[in-house]
Formats: C-alpha cells, sequence, structure tokens
C-alpha cells in the first residue's frame, strides 16, 4: 500500500516527465560519458532495470552511472530519486509500524514523514550527484534512514528536556491556606510557615517523607524540577505526583484542623 499521495503524485510526474522529448535527448548527453546509459530508449527504461531484484550489481552499476552525471543535471538526480522510491516508501512503512508517526513524535501523521524522506533523499542525492558510489541504492537509503533516525532521537531529546522544565503546579487549596491572615500572623516567612507546615505533616506521618522533600526542595528551596528529581533520584514526572500528592493530603488536614 502505497504511503501517502505524495509517492503517487511523484510517480504521476514521473511518467510525464521521464518519456519526454527533452528526457530522450538527456540520454545522448549522458551516454556520452557513461557509455552504460547507451542504448535505453529514455530515463523511464533506466529505472526499470534499476528495480531489478534479479542482477542487483548490474543495477547498482547502472544508477552510479546516473549519479555520476548528476552534478550539474537536475534530470539525473530526479532519475536517482525515482529509482530510490521503492525503498523510499518501505522505509516510511517501517517507520510507521514501529510507531514513529503520530501526534507525540517528530511526525504528527503519515503525510509529514513522507515530506521528511523524501526531503533527506533530495538532499542526499543532491550531496552525492557527481561521485562515484559502487552500490548508490545500499548507499542512499541507508543515509536517510539514518538521517531520520537523528531527526527523531533529536525531537525525544527536546521533547525530554520540554518536560523537565515544565513548571510544577501548585494545590490552590494549600496556596489560600498559606494566604490565610490568621496563618500569616505568627510573624513567620512564608518559607518558615510552609517549612513547619510540612515538617510536622512528616513527623506525625500525614505525609510521607519523600513527598515532603518534594515539597521542600522545589517550593522552599526553589530547585528546579530537573534537579530536584535528580537530587531524589526520581523522574520528574514522579516528582510532580509526590508533590502533588503532599500537597493535596497538606490542604485536607489544614483545612480540617481550622
Amino acid at each position: 500500500m502505497a504511503s501517502t499521495n505524495l509517492f503517487r503524485q511523484l510517480q504521476q510526474e514521473w511518467a510525464a516527465l521521464a518519456t519526454s522529448k527533452a528526457a530522450r535527448h538527456a540520454i545522448t548527453r549522458w551516454a556520452a560519458t557513461e557509455p552504460d546509459l547507451a542504448g535505453h530508449a529514455d530515463p523511464a527504461r533506466i529505472v526499470k532495470r534499476c528495480a531489478r531484484r534479479t542482477d542487483p550489481a548490474a543495477a547498482n552499476r547502472l544508477l552510479a552511472a546516473v549519479l555520476r552525471v548528476a552534478g550539474d543535471d537536475a534530470l539525473a538526480r530526479r532519475t536517482v530519486l525515482q529509482a530510490l522510491l521503492p525503498g523510499i516508501a518501505a522505509m516510511s512503512r517501517k517507520a510507521n509500524n514501529i510507531g514513529w508517526c503520530h501526534p507525540n513524535s517528530a511526525w504528527a501523521d503519515l503525510r509529514e514523514l513522507d515530506h521528511e524522506l523524501l526531503t533527506l533523499a533530495c538532499e542526499r542525492i543532491a550531496v552525492a550527484a557527481g561521485q562515484d558510489l559502487q552500490w548508490p541504492a545500499v548507499t542512499l537509503t541507508a543515509q536517510v534512514w539514518r538521517r531520520l533516525r537523528i531527526a527523531l532521537d533529536r525531537h525525544r531529546r527536546h521533547r525530554r528536556q520540554q518536560l523537565r522544565t515544565v513548571p510544577l503546579k501548585r494545590h490552590p487549596d494549600l496556596d489560600r491556606y498559606l494566604e490565610n491572615q490568621d496563618f500569616i500572623d505568627r510573624g513567620e516567612s512564608w518559607e518558615e510557615q510552609l517549612t513547619r507546615v510540612v515538617c510536622e505533616a512528616v513527623r506525625d506521618g500525614t505525609v510521607a517523607p519523600g513527598d515532603g522533600a518534594a515539597i521542600f526542595s522545589t517550593r522552599i528551596i526553589g530547585l528546579p524540577s530537573e534537579q530536584a528529581a535528580e537530587q531524589l533520584q526520581v523522574t520528574v514526572g514522579a516528582l510532580w505526583q509526590r508533590r502533588r500528592r503532599a500537597e493535596r493530603t497538606l490542604a485536607h488536614t489544614l483545612a480540617a484542623a481550622a
């Protein structure tokens, strides 16, 4: 099954381009320096020969000849891309099947993924154009896959960084209690008030020590969530859960005692 209509659009474009008069003339021009390309009626025939699986060495030799003349020839680069499309479509299916394509990934849908793959393929072909690669199909598709992995890893690192730097939400009931005038009249600073409340809750067993530490490190000391989680040897998500649980417990306890 084709991944998206991007591949169908390229196929339709190729059907008109590869058999045009200009394309047939290009074969004569290419064959002047690459004899392996002589005898083919048009670039479409070359791509069909490259698609034969019975003799991959011969197919790669033919594709290598096209790549060598592609340095200053846009049609030659397009011919190489067309020869690589089956492999690129296979990459798209593989990436989608292993879960790389979803709203929280680097590619929200299949069209975004295919656009990325085709962009990478064009970039790799442009870089390799004019070079002499022994196995161009294998080399170029491997480069595209590797760069797709790099893009995915970059997205994952960025997303982890975002999660690490998300500010932790405060429980509104606890904030209202700490702002209560009767509580403030104790003559303590805000930090002293909350420290005393947390310590008392930990001592009497109302709040677990680890949960109290989550409040103390992030709200009283003011450590960034990532640093606090590292000190407590938990994930940022677990830190958030601990503090949320502790603040909810404190809010209910203080409200009951009021």
